[in-house]
């Protein structure tokens, strides 16, 4: 998973906001898995999960179910509310690959063709990620949102047969 704009939040918002949002986005994540699955920051705006037992259509529905709810809640970050919009790629054991550096890149490669299809064509508005509102006193207010947590950055996962990482 990537958090889309995520260097737009930082320059518009500072990185404090920032930071929080990857919070947000880390825990978000993690809630919504199984106390078996794994979620990890690996870097930068970047996450993995693995999901222990599970077919390449059910990590692909779960992707599709985590976008969905996090495309659906605005998050408030202090003093800034932003709807945060994720990409993903899914990579299954041992068809995608057979090592955690393939399955990653597979996912990886899947998750930049999402994020390509979820960008707003030119001329239909900014993505919801940093859709901005004036208040009475003509300050900019972000409209936009995630839910997600906190892990360990670089964290590499076990991948075991059977397993799926997203």
């Amino acid at each position: 998973f990537d958090l889309d704009e995520f260097k737009s939040i930082n320059d518009q918002h500072g990185h404090p906001i920032g930071d929080a949002a990857l919070k947000n986005v880390a825990q978000f994540l993690s809630r919504a898995l199984r106390p078996y699955d794994v979620c990890a920051r690996y870097a930068g705006d970047e996450f993995v999960i693995v999901l222990a037992d599970c077919a390449a259509e059910e990590a692909d529905a779960k992707r599709r179910e985590l976008q969905q709810l996090a495309d659906r809640a605005p998050v408030d970050l202090g003093p800034v509310r932003l709807r945060l919009r994720l990409s993903a790629g899914c990579a299954t054991f041992p068809a995608d690959g057979d090592d955690y550096q393939s399955l990653l890149a597979r996912a990886d490669h899947r998750m930049y063709q999402d994020k390509s299809t979820r960008r707003p064509r030119p001329g239909h508005g900014r993505p919801p990620v940093l859709a901005a509102v004036r208040g009475a006193a003509g300050a900019a207010r972000p409209t936009a949102g995630v839910r997600p947590g906190d892990r360990p950055a670089r964290a590499r996962p076990a991948v075991r047969p059977g397993g799926a990482a997203a």
